[in-house]
């Protein structure tokens, strides 16, 4: 238990270590692409942590429906106290429990957002339990990813792995997360038939936010 004792403990602090290491950037790129998000009434997001992105979502979509998916009940605990402040309890629904062995509801999503979340497994874990995350969105579906990527080149690159193996190394010790290395997450997409919309990256190409919707040719 100690990965999700880990998480619990973390709740507390975990902006404020977010901020000393990325300052602002994580959460400008939470918030980066909610205006290019077509109209969602039923969202899913997944593993928000203290609920900083689910709190803009409520706001920007005041008729949607949301169900936040967190195996930890401390940082689902911030998110309730965060949605309530805003005074949109009655729209969110929280399930606690550990999202590799979550199931949607087939098709019932407009949205799934999916906050530095991805990061968090490897890509065996990824190509196994992606396609069920995505299999909650319908036909006319988008998927909205904030995370981190490995910058293509030069001094970025370098700077990059040099950051995450710090981040992995801490989360590491803090809950037993076991993988260092950052899975493509885009060619993950790409690969089960999603393509890029819309794209924003910072923090010299680390931190990305991006839009998806199905391609076409599926």
């Amino acid at each position: 238990m100690r990965n999700l004792i880990g998480y619990d403990r973390l709740a507390s602090v975990y902006a404020i270590l977010e901020w000393l290491m990325f300052g602002r950037d994580l959460q400008c790129a939470r918030v980066a692409l909610l205006d290019k998000i077509p109209s969602a009434n039923q969202v899913l997001i997944l593993g928000d942590g203290d609920g900083r992105l689910l709190t803009e979502l409520l706001i920007h979509f005041p008729r949607a429906k949301v169900l936040s998916v967190d195996q930890s009940s401390a940082m689902l605990k911030r998110q309730d106290h965060s949605v309530s402040l805003v005074k949109a309890i009655d729209r969110i629904e929280f399930c606690c429990v550990d999202a590799t062995t979550f199931k949607p509801e087939r098709g019932k999503y407009d949205l799934l957002v999916l906050p530095f979340f991805l990061d968090c497994f490897d890509a065996p874990t990824l190509t196994t339990c992606l396609p069920n995350w995505l299999s909650g969105l319908n036909d006319d579906g988008a998927v909205y990813l904030v995370d981190f990527v490995q910058p293509e080149s030069g001094y970025a690159r370098w700077r990059g792995k040099l950051l995450l193996w710090i981040m992995h190394a801490f989360f590491q010790i803090a809950t037993d997360l076991q993988h260092r290395e950052l899975a493509d997450l885009p060619d993950l997409l790409a690969t089960l038939g999603w393509q890029q919309t819309e794209r924003i990256d910072r923090n010299n190409g680390l931190v990305t936010s991006r839009l998806y919707v199905r391609s076409s040719s599926t």
